[in-house]
């Protein structure tokens, strides 16, 4: 699955604790605010009405219409957004900087100077309650290219590159252990507790939806999935724990709490049978709310 990825180093005039511990939320309130005002032509707030809705930047980036004649989620009107928030958290920062980052897939890659743009709006009225403002110093691609700085606005044309990037674990060996790395919260339906089965079967679900309606033709051949069961899989450690806290919803016009895990998790089982989604989760992040920054997950082969 291809991508265009942005990295954001900003240089702030304020207090690094006026803003909330993780960033997500906060970030992405913004983005979405900016970029319907600056990309918005028509003096009305009903997108799905509008008759510029499918080439509008901010309907394409930001509102996850589904497309009338899709072969899943025929029930729903809205599908996941094509990004997902790079957001590290708090302990990592420098609090004299921010840093963050944006993954964008599909159609959705085009519409990259307007990211930045939005972003650069962002900084000139604050971030936050508290309206902390901040001056992107540096913006630069997956592969370390500078796109955009200060002393050149026009440095280069972001990379575009495929998501699939990593080994699938285990080769011919019927069980493998894989350290699995929950960076932001994670969000998805378990049966009381995370196990191997809990992530296969988010992991599925997540790229195949991805794939379907933001992958290429040549990536949407359907896979074969092995069936799988719960005992398959062992837990040999378990460090995750979970990470709460709230946000005031423009929509909704209230506070509503958000929650996941965080941690790391150990499993030994039969991962070489679980799918291709492996190799793309750590791209396209893992459960619900990634446009909020959660899913940002890692495996490691032990």
């Amino acid at each position: 699955m291809k991508c265009l990825q942005l990295n954001f180093l900003a240089s702030h005039c304020g207090v690094r604790t006026d803003l909330p511990p993780f960033l997500g939320a906060t970030f992405r309130g913004a983005f979405g605010y900016l970029l319907k005002e600056t990309a918005c032509q028509v003096r009305h707030t009903q997108c799905a009405d509008c008759y510029l809705k499918k080439v509008c930047p901010y309907v394409c980036i930001f509102e996850g219409f589904a497309p009338e004649h899709r072969e899943i989620l025929r029930k729903y009107d809205k599908i996941p957004q094509p990004f997902v928030l790079l957001i590290s958290p708090q302990s990592e920062e420098n609090e004299s900087v921010l840093q963050w980052g944006i993954r964008l897939f599909g159609p959705a890659m085009k519409y990259w100077p307007y990211v930045i743009h939005t972003y650069q709006e962002i900084g000139k009225r604050g971030l936050g309650k508290k309206r902390l403002r901040y001056e992107i110093e540096k913006v630069w691609d997956s592969q370390g290219t500078t796109v955009w700085s200060g002393e050149n606005r026009l440095a280069a044309e972001p990379a575009i590159t495929t998501s699939q990037q990593l080994n699938h674990p285990g080769g011919e060996n019927e069980l493998t252990t894989l350290t699995w790395r929950f960076h932001t919260p994670v969000q998805i339906k378990t049966r009381g507790q995370v196990d191997g089965l809990s992530l296969i079967l988010s992991g599925r679900r997540r790229f195949s939806i991805m794939n379907h309606f933001y992958g290429s033709p040549a990536d949407d051949a359907e896979e074969k999935l092995e069936h799988l069961e719960e005992d398959q899989f062992t837990t040999e450690k378990s460090l995750l724990k979970p990470f709460r806290f709230s946000r005031f919803s423009g929509r909704q016009k209230r506070k509503v709490q958000m929650s996941g895990l965080v941690g790391e998790i150990t499993i030994t089982g039969p991962w070489n049978k679980s799918g291709e989604w492996l190799r793309h989760i750590p791209h396209i992040h893992l459960g619900k709310s990634t446009s909020f920054g959660f899913g940002h997950v890692t495996w490691e082969e032990e």
